[in-house]
């Protein structure tokens, strides 16, 4: 089991789709659960990163690409959306808050790219993220949107400071060190798998009553994907380092869409719920992608 999980990543996401529309109960799980499951997500995260990773990258230069990828985009796309798309602003301004997933330095390790890099925009956004995402719907909310943003707070606090601590406490345990390095990508993998099960059990009636729905999301999931590479790779243009641009793509691309699809589904409609749950399939693509054309 363990060894499927660790390599069948896009079959067991078309699973926990499909299960999502079948499975009876699902769509009345308590918040709480998807909280925590969130949390424990973050918290084997932890256990990639190390402080002498951090302290080999320019902080200006994280700064500088946080500033741009994770709130002069997300606004400008909201803006965008809300004169042409305004069914879709709220949705793909949460999607395009979401921080750096935690899966970016593992692809940026099989595409030969800066780790430390990776890793320090991972922390950068994650750590942001609590005060980020509730303040973007502070400032740029409409009157439609009924979100507490003092609520989305202390979700997106619990989930990733709660982690965090725990992980400063615990890190010394030889034990739990040896356990989570065997079995933190399974675990990772099936925790993701039933928050999308969830996910999508809370808006299937949504997806069998407009199943157009599913291919417009799809459509502009890849159109902001294709973006979010884009700009990535460009970000310093004049860097003739593949490896750096490769990073900084694989920063910009590879976000933490399980954080957002477990917000949409606690804090948002079943609309953004479905899309966010959507948006594994192009997540998966990408980073295929990635690895394809880079290595």
């Amino acid at each position: 089991m363990k060894n499927f999980l660790e390599t069948h990543f896009t079959l067991i996401m078309c699973i926990a789709l499909a299960l999502g529309l079948v499975v009876p109960g699902a769509d009345h799980v308590d918040s709480s659960i998807v909280t925590s499951l969130l949390a424990v997500l973050i918290f084997l995260s932890c256990f990639k990163i190390t402080p002498a990773d951090i302290k080999r990258v320019s902080l200006s230069q994280g700064l500088l690409f946080y500033v741009f990828r994770f709130l002069l985009i997300p606004l400008a796309t909201y803006g965008l959306f809300l004169v042409f798309m305004p069914s879709y602003a709220v949705s793909v301004l949460l999607f395009s808050l979401m921080p750096t997933g935690t899966a970016a330095p593992a692809v940026t390790n099989l595409i030969n790219g800066n780790i430390a890099l990776a890793l320090f925009v991972v922390c950068l956004s994650s750590i942001l993220a609590p005060l980020a995402v509730p303040g973007a719907f502070i400032l740029f909310g409409n009157d439609s949107l009924s979100i507490d943003p003092t609520s989305l707070f202390h979700t997106l606090a619990v989930v990733i400071f709660a982690p965090i601590a725990a992980y400063l406490v615990l890190k010394k345990s030889s034990w739990l060190n040896r356990q989570v390095e065997h079995y933190n990508q399974s675990a990772s993998t099936l925790i993701v798998a039933v928050i999308i099960l969830l996910v999508v059990a809370s808006s299937r009636e949504l997806m069998i009553a407009e199943p157009s729905t599913i291919m417009s999301s799809l459509l502009i999931l890849f159109a902001l994907f294709s973006l979010f590479y884009l700009f990535g790779w460009n970000f310093e243009r004049n860097n003739i380092q593949i490896r750096e641009r490769a990073t900084m793509a694989a920063c910009s691309g590879v976000n933490n869409n399980a954080l957002g699809a477990g917000l949409a589904l606690i804090h948002f409609s079943p609309e953004v719920a479905l899309f966010m749950a959507l948006s594994e399939v192009p997540w998966v693509i990408g980073i295929s992608l990635l690895k394809k054309n880079v290595t």
